[in-house]
């Protein structure tokens, strides 16, 4: 199955099936399509470039309160929704010194700095509120259209992953995705005279901006932050679940992961059990990855793959 033509069938199922959905389930897409974002910008720098990173709460936070607090300041809410991503991206700036470790100490650095920014969140109550946390954030606006009901909101978030989606696909596809799949052998490929380290940063900042403009998002989709929130652990977690469980490395591996995992816990687990839910859920994707070693893609890719004639 080719990738171009799933993604092509993914978003027409997402654009024309909304208006007949009730609010709750139209939640759940605008939820579960934000933390697809997030997780296809985990992916640019997990997936296409290796390096797996346990802190991306980092720059989803960092959107989030860079399109909150700009937001509450008085700035047009669109501007700072892209602000947002940029404040993530100033923040992979900060954190390019991390990229010099390699494995887990390199993910462990990542989930330090998560963990930084959100004592920071916590001190800087002039800034961001503090422990209190920002409320009444100034939500996205347009004449005529209604961002209290899910429905247009829905369409933002899936125009962002549109946009993010076909970054992603350039990437993946074009000279830069070439240069990061050499990453694989990180030695062999220094010896090459390949520029390690310069690729991994264009990495990094792909995968901050796209993670912190799902932040922003969900910021201004809420309108309310508070650090624990806004840094949590699941914002870490979740977009590397969802892409190991999709097909890491792929572009529509992320989006497939996330549509499985949330809605299949939301639609499907929850449903059956009320109580350890998660720990079901959980189990399942184990599961999934311990059979599945490309994901759901790689399955899809494998058994519906086009057989050529011969000769």
């Amino acid at each position: 199955m080719k990738e171009r033509g799933l993604l092509w069938l993914l978003f027409a199922l997402l654009l024309i099936l909304p208006p007949f959905l009730d609010e709750y389930l139209r939640h759940l897409l605008v939820s579960s399509l934000t933390l697809a974002l997030l997780a296809l910008g985990w992916n640019i720098l997990g997936g296409f470039a290796g390096q797996v990173s346990f802190g991306h709460a980092a720059f989803f936070g960092l959107g989030a309160y860079g399109a909150g607090i700009l937001s509450k300041a008085g700035l047009d809410p669109w501007l700072a929704l892209f602000l947002g991503g940029g404040v993530a991206f100033l923040g992979s700036v900060v954190a390019l010194p991390i990229l010099r470790l390699h494995g887990a100490y390199f993910a462990l650095a990542m989930l330090a700095y998560a963990e930084v920014l959100r004592t920071l969140a916590i001190l800087l109550e002039g800034l961001t509120g503090g422990a209190a946390g920002l409320f009444s954030i100034p939500g996205l606006y347009l004449p005529g259209v209604d961002f209290g009901a899910k429905l247009a909101n829905l369409y933002v978030i899936l125009g962002l992953l549109l946009v993010g989606v076909g970054v992603a696909f350039r990437v993946r596809y074009g000279p830069l995705g070439l240069g990061l799949a050499a990453l694989g052998e990180e030695e062999a490929a220094r010896a090459g005279g390949v520029p390690v380290f310069r690729l991994k940063a264009q990495a990094l900042f792909l995968s901050a901006f796209f993670s912190g403009l799902a932040g922003a998002f969900q910021a201004l989709y809420i309108r309310f932050l508070e650090p624990p929130y806004a840094f949590s652990l699941e914002w870490s977690v979740y977009p590397l679940v969802a892409s190991f469980l999709g097909g890491r490395g792929t572009v529509v591996g992320p989006l497939l992961g996330t549509l499985g995992l949330y809605l299949g816990a939301e639609l499907g687990v929850k449903q059956v059990l009320e109580r350890g839910y998660h720990i079901a859920t959980g189990a399942l994707v184990v599961l999934v990855v311990l059979f599945l070693r490309r994901g759901v893609f790689g399955f899809l890719e494998g058994r519906y793959a086009v057989v050529r004639p011969r000769g």
